[in-house]
């Protein structure tokens, strides 16, 4: 129903109108939006109190102002794609409505939308059903970039992007308050199988200061749960209707169910969630078209289930990553930083973010024990542990080293570590055989250093007897050298018994199996002899991880 009430002068132009609308019904419309849109408006009614005014101006162009107050009730629309819900609301209200021309402006007291809906759906082709259905019907739809995509990392974009020009906003707009009053909002992915589904519901809060003027701020504080026990909030500033944007903006939800993201997980982790909460904290600052993002992550009880058969998931050994975060109280906690311009096209903050949690979780599996001593100790290269030749003692060094590792396990009650059952055979077995000189002589009573070289003859004559069971036959002495000092008969005899000895001595391979063994039990000992981590965790393996380092022998532990 309208009606129209009040005066109009034909010279000069001018009018002074009441109009009034009641229970306009929306779907009517529905041609126009046909044509302009993929939507269909299912039910809706329109109704408005306004007061019309037409003032003459001194140069023909009069003023024309209308106020008042306009209503929609029962908004219902469909993507006609989808064929499902894409906004609702019981009502939307808009009060101290101002629209005037010459000057132009639109200004607003309030506008209060209760229980509004909305519904976002990445559709199977990943193009979105709001961008699909705000266009006209045959046109081609946006998709969105997927989370594998190959995108550009660079904060700053090609060097040659030029900054797009950005069109000065031409209608002074102010909107003083939005209201949300228990709205709702969803999310689908039709992209993935099995399909994902979200929303946050109970949303309520306001939007203060809506303004198009350049530096206005609007002040955001907004409140609503993702379901009955995960509370999100978002609050902050931003200037949505002005050409230069601008966003400080705060986002929190806590106490997420992952089971609720296992469609994801499966993709592109390659396992499904049986277990675990989330909690992200975002903030986000958009300054000069730069953002500067900043996510906070908590995972907490995060367990892995079945392996899935998705050829999208990440070529890296995920739980191995799980377990290097995840401290003893079952927790990881991530700072994610993201940067970068709107101007460079390549730019996604979906795709970039993934792109970085995959880098972060590379670099992580792949040099554990960096991350491990940067924790909790033990220096950059804490998986090497190096025994002096021939020997199965840790040394103060070694002790150090082990030390900060086994906390690192009971920080990280999840990791496995394999302790090595190996030796260097060119650098263990001669050092074995100067041990066992040393002992044969130490034995013998022969003297480390000749100081009565008749006695350690004497000595010497009787070990190489006793080993050989003969008496050595001495070689003749070299000739005479012209201008050489003499060799000494006894001097010369003493080397010949020092080296037939110190050659005669052999280690076998069995020698060289029990150094290995005594080694990883002396590891094995030092990681579980203080009672702090579980027996089952560690391993003695055969896996060749060692390598002679100059009189030292080097093993390389592995985390599981």
């Amino acid at each position: 129903v309208l009606k129209v009430a009040g005066s109009v002068t034909a010279s000069p132009a001018a009018a002074d109108l009441n109009v009034t609308l009641s229970a306009f019904p929306l779907a009517s419309m529905q041609a126009f939006m046909t044509r302009q849109t993929s939507i269909t408006v299912l039910d809706g009614s329109l109704g408005a109190a306004m007061h019309v005014q037409q003032k003459p101006g001194r140069h023909g162009a009069g003023m024309l102002l209308a106020t008042g107050t306009v209503t929609v009730d029962h908004l219902h629309t469909i993507d006609n794609s989808l064929r499902d819900d894409l906004v609702n609301w019981d009502r939307l209200t808009v009060t101290g409505l101002r629209v005037q021309h010459h000057p132009d402006l639109v200004a607003i007291d309030t506008i209060t939308a209760l229980k509004p809906y909305a519904r976002a759906i990445v559709e199977p082709d990943r193009s979105m059903n709001i961008g699909r259905a705000l266009r006209p019907p045959g046109a081609t739809p946006l998709a969105v970039a997927a989370p594998e995509s190959d995108v550009s990392t660079d904060p700053g974009g090609p060097a040659k992007q030029a900054k797009p020009a950005v069109a000065a906003a031409t209608l002074p707009v102010t909107i003083r308050r939005v209201v949300v009053a228990n709205g709702q909002a969803q999310f689908t992915d039709l992209s993935i199988q099995p399909n994902f589904s979200t929303g946050i519901a109970a949303l309520n809060g306001t939007v203060l200061g809506l303004s198009s003027a350049p530096e206005s701020r609007a002040t955001i504080d907004l409140k609503g749960q993702v379901d009955e026990y995960s509370p999100v909030t978002i609050a902050g500033v931003a200037n949505f209707l002005g050409a230069k944007t601008y966003l400080d903006l705060d986002m929190a939800f806590r106490n997420m169910e992952l089971t609720t993201f296992n469609p994801y997980s499966g993709k592109f982790a390659g396992y499904n969630i049986t277990k675990g909460k989330l909690t992200t904290e975002l903030k986000y600052k958009i300054d000069d078209r730069k953002l500067d993002a900043r996510h906070h992550i908590t995972i907490d009880q995060l367990e892995f289930g079945a392996r899935t058969d998705s050829k999208d998931a990440v070529s890296l050994p995920v739980k191995l990553a799980v377990a290097l975060l995840k401290d003893r109280q079952g927790v990881i906690d991530l700072d994610i930083p993201i940067t970068g311009t709107l101007d460079d096209p390549n730019f996604r903050l979906g795709p970039l973010i993934w792109k970085v949690v995959v880098n972060l979780l590379t670099k992580i599996v792949t040099s554990p024990f960096t991350l491990l001593g940067k924790l909790f100790g033990g220096g950059p290269d804490m998986q090497f542990v190096d025994f002096t030749a021939g020997s199965a003692t840790l040394d103060a060094a070694a002790q150090q080293k082990i030390s900060a590792m086994t906390k690192a396990l009971v920080e990280r009650p999840q990791l496995q570590i394999e302790l090595p059952i190996a030796v260097a055979a060119s650098a263990d077995r001669p050092a074995i055989i100067d041990q066992r000189y040393a002992q044969q002589l130490a034995q013998a009573g022969v003297p480390a250093t000749p100081t009565d070289e008749a006695a350690m003859l004497k000595s010497l004559t009787r070990l190489y007897a006793k080993e050989f069971g003969t008496a050595p036959q001495f070689p003749a002495l070299p000739p005479p050298v012209a201008g050489a000092a003499p060799v000494d008969a006894k001097t010369a005899q003493i080397r010949f018994l020092q080296q037939a000895i110190h050659d005669h001595i052999a280690v076998s391979d069995d020698d060289l199996k029990a150094l290995a063994q005594a080694r990883a039990q002396a590891l094995q000992q030092a990681l579980l002899g203080g009672g702090q981590v579980d027996a089952t965790r560690v391993f003695l393996v055969a896996n060749g991880k060692v390598q002679a380092q100059d009189r030292n022998v080097r093993l390389e532990l592995t985390l599981r």
